[in-house]
């Protein structure tokens, strides 16, 4: 069984198909940016918004390939992995520099024209200097040596002024390199995790595409959570109050946002790699009457608990990665529940406080019923509903089984002592939102396992075991 869901092998090369893998269906969504930025060839910067963890990097890098399939230039920059690089017109400069063809000599002259842009670090070397040898209380000193005399003023204007013009004089002599590639189509520059950088880094990013970069035959495309790079421009000025959706509305032309993919596609995606079926078809498990019908089950189950909940992809992937190894922890001749194992690893993932009140044997069963029901809602199909029945029964019988062994409460059920059948409580009454297809699955469940007594600090306890094996 596998534990770590690998990345996406991408075919390369020109007759290849970039979108062979996805299992998203999302290979129609890259046509259509292909015709947004195959259309505008004056250069613009396009930002592909989407949460962390919904599969963006996956996505612009088979659109990349898919780009060159159709004659496109194309760069791709990771801007989270080179963050190290304090100067980001040499890092921009570098990935353009792989486009060279027969701009060679014309790009040495981009280089010139650039290198009087490159920041100075000069006064911060001094005042570090200062500050080592004398110490943090020379702020007088400091403060003396950044006074203007009416010279350093003209000077520091004339300085001002050339910086315009060779800000000018860059762009022109970038504009001209751009064109000398051979192609009526804009080159393509991705750039991605702009929003895991440091605020300053993803910042400066911005500014310097706003400000030097952006001519005409360039197509900048940002691949971003927009609310993230929102947090990064409030960090860079250290304000709440400053309005980040506005200020990046200055650097970006067009915004599109991937639509959600269908997330029961993914999900039997995901059953078939970490290898489930091979769990569930072992044959102790196979020739188990207690046992058949849990494979579908637990598809079915995992579908339901995703399409109704915001999970995002990258979660949906931890959790079934996580069930894998837990299922792998199991004795093939023990009780396994692997419904009830998948839900409490998703609420430990996104409903901490209820897996951490569920561990410690603080709620009530109707607690239990309602946050479960809060979760997972009933909807209009009445299989879903079968379902949700069946994980309710799951639950309340596990976590029944641990109140009555740790906290000695009378419980949903007992077992009669002439025949060992179980029998409903009459406290049963209370637990209003039980309705009757649940009471008879938790029956069935009882019956089903009457002389376990399982209870769900054994699932607990191998989920908390796991954790350190668990691979982000």
């Amino acid at each position: 069984m596998v534990i770590r869901h690998e990345e996406l092998y991408i075919p390369q090369g020109k007759d290849s198909k970039p979108f062979l893998n996805c299992k998203l269906g999302r290979d129609k969504y890259a046509k259509i940016l292909t015709s947004i930025v195959g259309t505008y060839n004056d250069g613009f910067v396009l930002a592909i918004n989407n949460r962390w963890g919904s599969g963006k990097t996956t996505f612009v890098k088979m659109w990349q390939q898919q780009l060159m399939n159709e004659n496109f230039t194309t760069l791709y920059f990771n801007a989270w992995e080179n963050d190290f690089q304090e100067d980001v017109i040499i890092a921009l400069l570098a990935e353009l520099k792989e486009i060279v063809g027969k701009g060679e000599e014309l790009f040495k002259t981009v280089l010139s024209k650039a290198l009087p842009l490159i920041k100075q670090a000069v006064p911060e070397i001094i005042k570090h200097t200062v500050e080592k040898r004398l110490g943090e209380s020379t702020a007088d000193l400091l403060n003396g040596i950044g006074k203007y005399s009416v010279k350093e003023l003209e000077d520091s204007l004339k300085e001002y002024n050339n910086k315009k013009k060779g800000i000018t004089e860059f762009r022109n002599i970038l504009e001209q390199y751009v064109a000398t590639i051979d192609s009526n189509k804009p080159v393509i520059f991705i750039i991605d995790e702009l929003d895991r950088c440091r605020p300053n880094y993803s910042v400066e990013v911005l500014e310097q595409i706003k400000h030097l970069f952006s001519v005409k035959g360039i197509v900048f495309v940002l691949s971003i959570d927009k609310e993230q790079l929102e947090n990064a421009v409030k960090g860079f000025y250290g304000s709440e109050s400053i309005n980040s959706e506005e200020y990046l509305r200055r650097f970006i032309d067009v915004e599109y946002s991937i639509p959600e993919p269908d997330k029961n596609a993914f999900c039997d995606y995901l059953f078939k790699y970490f290898g489930f079926s091979h769990f569930f078809n072992l044959p102790v498990r196979k020739n188990n009457n207690d046992f058949k019908g849990e494979e579908d089950t637990f598809k079915a189950i995992s579908k339901i608990i995703f399409s109704n909940n915001h999970v995002i992809l990258r979660q949906i992937e931890k959790i079934y990665g996580h069930t894998a190894i837990v299922l792998n922890t199991f004795e093939q001749h023990e009780n396994i529940f692997p419904v009830s194992l998948l839900f409490l690893i998703h609420c430990k993932i996104n409903h901490i406080v209820f897996y951490q009140n569920l561990s410690r044997g603080s709620l009530s069963l109707q607690q239990l019923v309602v946050k479960i029901e809060e979760i997972i809602p009933l909807g209009s199909s009445r299989s879903g509903n079968r379902y949700q029945s069946y994980l309710m029964s799951n639950m309340l019988c596990l976590y029944d089984n641990f109140l009555k062994t740790n906290k000695d409460t009378l419980g949903i059920l007992s077992y009669m002592e002439d025949t060992g059948e179980p029998k409903l409580n009459v406290s049963l009454n209370k637990y209003q939102s039980l309705n009757k297809n649940i009471i008879l699955s938790v029956q069935a469940f009882f019956q089903k396992f009457k002389y376990n007594h399982e209870s769900i600090d054994k699932l607990i306890n191998k989920i908390n075991l796991s954790d350190s094996f668990v691979i982000n």
